[in-house]
């Protein structure tokens, strides 16, 4: 019912944008994957789990009211199982739209531009702006999106947990982007069921974060940023690299690699690196399915400072029927699961996934 009804909304939408070319767009998309902790970990499992997100977008560029300016609202829902939290306990958490039952409202933001300028207001993904690779959006595992050394050391706004945040980006060329933004600290759900209160917690304080991203015609992307939680002025350094090595009508072939540090010497979880490829066109000549082989490394400090390496590889195949829906099956092979701080046995996790977005 859900999907039938995005479905009916982005509809009239796109044919409104075609007739009079409105600066109105939906944002609709659903995730569903049904998964499973097949062996190892805590215990065998399997279920169902969902991340559905509903709103509406302004891009003053296509109709001139509001000039180079627009903005975002969604809310976001997500339910079902929780995989790593019941199953697995591990603590890169295998499937990245795991978060429980909430409703709650997501992104909430302005943006202006001026020139090589621009600036972007109100409550914001960090991940959407900072410290992510292209090529990493395809895998599940939740440290491909953001690195667990990020998550686990810095209250950032990130799923489902959202805040509110200022950055400023200037682009003096094609080739070369600098930005710094400050982001307050997420309240809990405990205190803000639908993410609706906003307020600076001062003993918590905020978090600043700059980076710089450099690009080449040949594709090739790199990134670092900083980041600092100015609650205790603990220091972070991330950075992602993406470098396309073979290009035809067919196929392509992207390698990525990423990686993020904590620089303080109590963390208990100060490293984290991850690395991959990324094939399309393997079964479909239009390139609409992109196979993909990665692996993500967390190392954990334990009692008495020795050091346990959480490894998680994955494989995963991504198809694309018609622009919209995708089905995506995803098979997890998890080294020593370290969410619990207890021994665990190597788990294999594996999910299929049916999505659509517009």
């Amino acid at each position: 019912m859900l999907i039938a009804a995005c479905c009916l909304t982005a509809s009239a939408f796109a044919q409104d944008s075609a007739d009079v070319r409105t600066p109105w767009r939906p944002v609709v998309s659903y995730i569903g994957d049904a998964a499973g902790n097949l062996s190892g970990g805590m215990e065998r499992g399997g279920g169902y789990l969902g991340y559905a997100v509903l709103g509406i977008s302004y891009n003053g560029e296509e109709s001139g009211r509001w000039r180079n300016g627009g903005f975002t609202l969604t809310g976001g829902w997500t339910h079902g199982c929780t995989p790593s939290e019941s199953w697995i306990g591990d603590l890169q958490v295998a499937d990245y739209i795991e978060a429980g039952n909430h409703l709650f409202l997501q992104e909430c933001y302005l943006w202006q531009r001026w020139g090589n300028w621009e600036a972007t207001l109100g409550m914001q993904d960090f991940c959407a702006h900072f410290c992510f690779a292209d090529a990493a959006n395809l895998y599940f595992n939740s440290s491909f999106g953001i690195s667990s050394a990020l998550s686990c050391n810095h209250q950032l706004s990130f799923f489902p947990l959202f805040t509110w945040g200022a950055n400023l980006r200037w682009q003096p060329s094609s080739s070369f982007r600098l930005q710094a933004a400050l982001f307050d600290t997420p309240i809990d759900w405990e205190d803000n069921p639908y993410n609706l209160k906003w307020r600076f917690q001062k003993e918590k304080g905020a978090n600043m974060v700059v980076e710089g991203e450099y690009s080449t015609k040949v594709g090739t992307i790199v990134k670092t940023a900083l980041i600092a939680q100015t609650s205790d002025w603990t220091v972070s350094i991330q950075a992602s690299a993406e470098q396309p090595v073979l290009e035809t009508d067919r196929h392509s072939l992207r390698l990525f690699g990423m990686g993020a540090v904590h620089l303080s010497e109590s963390c208990t979880h100060p490293l984290q690196y991850a690395f991959g490829a990324n094939l399309s066109g393997l079964f479909f000549r239009t390139g609409a399915d992109v196979l993909g082989l990665a692996v993500t490394n967390a190392a954990i400090r334990w009692e008495g400072g020795r050091f346990r390496n959480e490894t998680a590889v994955e494989l995963t195949w991504q198809w694309g029927i018609n622009g919209h829906f995708y089905i995506q099956p995803d098979l997890q092979y998890i080294i020593n699961p370290s969410g619990n701080g207890v021994q665990l046995g190597n788990a294999l996790f594996s999910a299929l996934r049916i999505g659509f977005e517009w």
